[in-house]
């Protein structure tokens, strides 16, 4: 009889500060894990688009979306190391890694290179399993999640539901910084024997914060143009990059975090007329390449050239269950207790039976780990460009040095706290 593991993946986003400039990364990346930080990228931006899709089409109310897909990601490969025969290459083409090789040997370069521990910018990743004291790893699986993905491993009697749900809920606060206070709850230990968790934190400044005596209330309004509520409306006014991109339909804005700016966070607004849904079937397939380009070019070209910028304080949560979603895009056989073959990762049969995330975010004068939708007009030189974030809008938070996308999300009422 197939046993059933649970895996639970776990995100949280910190208060953030942004301000935006391009400047040159010296830091060199070497080919193999540039190929596996395109992967990701790619991944990102194909599980983004698909989750946005999931969420509308089992709501009909409209909701702020906040996921990471680099959290996901992670999380994933650990399971596609136990992984064999066709689960395993359902998780590499789900992964976008079937034609990537020995990339554990890498891991830690990756997470070297997306590691940042500051005052102004902190990301930390952090990996966990936990097992019930009836279960076995697989010794050479073990090792590899240990030496190679840095995961810390801990076998626990999980009929003790109280001393087996403290351990990992202190594991995760800790992981978090006690930004999230609970990756479950305590009968979804009792009935499961593997618990995967993946924490991804991160916080950071902006580079330019704003003055909280410039916040207004002022009307937020959905894509028809109509209000739908009022929005806490932050600005200042400097040099960013800003570019309106044809292809994408959008005004793209970049707000950098930190002293050297490691981190961004990108805002995409759509033009009038065209929708979140409209940018997101572009941007699955977008060379991300020329966006950064174009920032950086305008950065050159306007360096004397002031942004009005306008964005919302948000603060919002949300938990999510991936199976489906995973089913529909190809992952079949790690939920199915029939045809899951996860036996390098151990001996007894075990399948996945669910996928979960939690997350949470908070935007205001002084942090952000979210996005603002703009009404804005195409500029030339003559005009400066306004970015109004009074309407709904995406937004991704990228390593500058990697072009790792970390997060993405939307936001379609920043008044919603689910």
């Amino acid at each position: 009889m197939k046993h059933l593991f649970c895996l639970f993946l776990q995100l949280a986003l910190f208060t953030v500060f942004i301000y935006t400039s391009y400047c040159q990364q010296t830091q060199q990346i070497n080919s193999e894990v540039k190929n596996i930080h395109e992967a990701v990228e790619k991944f990102s931006l194909k599980f983004f688009q698909s989750c946005v899709d999931f969420v509308d089409n089992e709501s009909n109310v409209s909701k702020n979306i906040l996921i990471s897909p680099l959290s996901l990601w992670l999380l994933l490969v650990l399971i596609r190391e136990g992984a064999f025969s066709n689960t395993k290459d359902e998780l590499d083409n789900f992964l976008e890694i079937k034609n990537i090789y020995g990339f554990s040997n890498d891991f830690k370069d990756i997470q070297n290179n997306l590691t940042i521990s500051r005052n102004d910018v902190e990301v930390l990743l952090g990996q966990f399993l936990f097992l019930n004291s009836n279960t076995n790893l697989n010794v050479f699986y073990e090792k590899l999640l240990e030496q190679d993905y840095g995961t810390k491993i801990e076998q626990i009697d999980f009929k003790q539901v109280k001393q087996a749900y403290d351990s990992i809920t202190s594991q995760v606060q800790k992981a978090t910084k006690g930004f999230i206070k609970r990756a479950l709850n305590p009968l979804d230990i009792a009935q499961t024997n593997l618990i995967i968790i993946s924490a991804l934190y991160f916080k950071g400044q902006w580079t330019s914060p704003f003055n909280s005596s410039n916040t207004k209330t002022e009307p937020f309004y959905d894509e028809s143009e109509q209000q739908i509520d009022t929005a806490e409306m932050m600005f200042q006014s400097g040099v960013f990059p800003y570019a309106p991109i044809k292809e994408l339909e959008s005004y793209v804005l970049e707000l950098p975090y930190g002293e050297d700016k490691p981190l961004s966070m990108i805002f995409i607004l759509p033009r009038k007329g065209v929708t979140l849904k409209n940018v997101l079937e572009i941007l699955v397939n977008f060379d991300m390449e020329k966006m950064y380009e174009e920032l950086r070019n305008s950065e050159i070209d306007y360096e004397d050239d002031e942004v009005e910028v306008h964005i919302p304080k948000f603060s919002f949560s949300n938990d999510y269950q991936f199976n489906l979603l995973l089913e529909n895009m190809g992952v079949r056989d790690l939920f199915d207790k029939t045809r899951a073959n996860l036996a390098m990762m151990s001996q007894d049969q075990i399948y996945l039976t669910r996928l979960l995330q939690k997350t949470k975010i908070e935007v205001n004068e002084e942090g952000t780990v979210a996005g603002a939708i703009t009404s804005a007009q195409f500029i030339n030189k003559a005009t400066p460009p306004r970015f109004y974030a009074n309407r709904p809008f995406l937004f991704l938070i990228v390593n500058k040095i990697t072009k790792t996308i970390l997060f993405t999300g939307q936001v379609k009422n920043p008044r919603l706290t689910k």
